[in-house]
């Protein structure tokens, strides 16, 4: 029976663990996104907006009492160093760690253990003072403590006694067998035989023969896809662009895999395009210079299993 237990809770725990991992990486609607920061859903800008706190969505939004949760909170004006609560009533909970990957997305990690069901506020504050709540964001949900043993009835279906069975009239009783004795009977005591004295055999001396070398052991060599930063001159166009201008930038010559990602990076600062539009020989994005500084921007590729590629020419941007 515990074994069932075991599997269950067990099958249980992957199914919602895989549920909250998926639900946290499709994170906010591009709606809410678009709402929220004012420009392109496929633009995040790191370290460049100076705007106050805005949460707008919390994912996943709930968690189970007595747990670690997971979740990542989405909005605007977030800055490095910045501290997420969950509030109710009288009672605080501050995360365990806050890693704040963008301007507009905060990676949460809470303590659960003696939280209490029911709605809780959720609070951002950055390092400058700045704080916003978001209203109920996130729910904490009771779950059964499984304690072993304890708790489960000793008395059971197969250790209650059985019934007495039916009297039928005119028969006779059956005898009732008396318990044998668990005490162990007495042991005759007896007269110890005599034991004649053995000479020890000497054993006739071995050589010492060498044993056999061991062989050496051999590392097995296993392929792996290199992973390696390098510079490439791949054509794009337009190779300039205007402060605020917005238009449809194509880096071609080459093949690209799903899940490519294109970096935009000047001084520190840069500017994520996540879901280009990738067809035979191209990857095409929708530019928008409206958060770019006048200046060479340089521009990188971060391609799964290959590495990340600097493009040699950089996007002149002008105002």
């Amino acid at each position: 029976m515990k074994a069932d237990v075991s599997k269950k809770l067990g099958l249980f725990v992957s199914i919602l663990l895989a549920a909250v991992i998926a639900v946290s990486l499709t994170g906010a609607s591009s709606a809410e996104f678009s709402q929220c920061t004012g420009v392109d859903d496929n633009l995040f800008s790191c370290g460049y907006w100076s705007k106050p706190p805005h949460i707008c969505s919390v994912c996943p939004c709930f968690g189970f009492s007595g747990t670690y949760a997971l979740a990542f909170v989405w909005g605007e004006g977030f800055q490095t160093g910045a501290v997420v609560k969950l509030e109710m009533a009288d009672r605080t909970i501050t995360a365990c760690s806050t890693m704040v990957l963008c301007g507009s997305c905060a990676f949460c990690t809470f303590d659960l253990r003696g939280a209490s069901p029911g709605q809780w506020d959720v609070r951002l504050t950055n390092p400058d003072g700045g704080s916003d709540v978001l209203g109920k964001g996130f729910t904490v949900i009771g779950c059964l403590k499984y304690l072993g043993t304890e708790g489960i009835p000793k008395e059971g279906p197969l250790e209650q006694e059985p019934p007495a069975p039916p009297t039928v009239p005119g028969a006779k009783p059956v005898p009732t067998l008396e318990p044998i004795s668990q005490d162990p009977a007495p042991i005759e005591e007896t007269d110890p035989v005599p034991v004649e004295e053995i000479t020890p055999v000497v054993p006739a001396p071995v050589e010492d023969t060498p044993a056999p070398e061991a062989p050496a052991p051999t590392t097995p060599v296993i392929n792996e896809p290199p992973v390696v930063d390098q510079t490439l001159q791949l054509p794009f166009s337009p190779q300039s662009v205007r402060v605020g201008e917005k238009v449809e930038l194509v880096i071609s010559s080459r093949d690209f895999p799903a899940y490519t990602t294109v970096i935009f990076e000047k001084d520190g600062v840069k500017i994520l395009y996540q879901k280009p539009t990738i067809s035979a020989g191209k990857l095409t994005i929708q530019l928008n210079a409206s958060a770019m500084a006048p200046g060479k921007w340089k521009i990188l590729l971060l391609i799964p299993g290959e590495g990340r590629i600097t493009l040699e020419e950089k996007l002149t941007v002008t105002e």
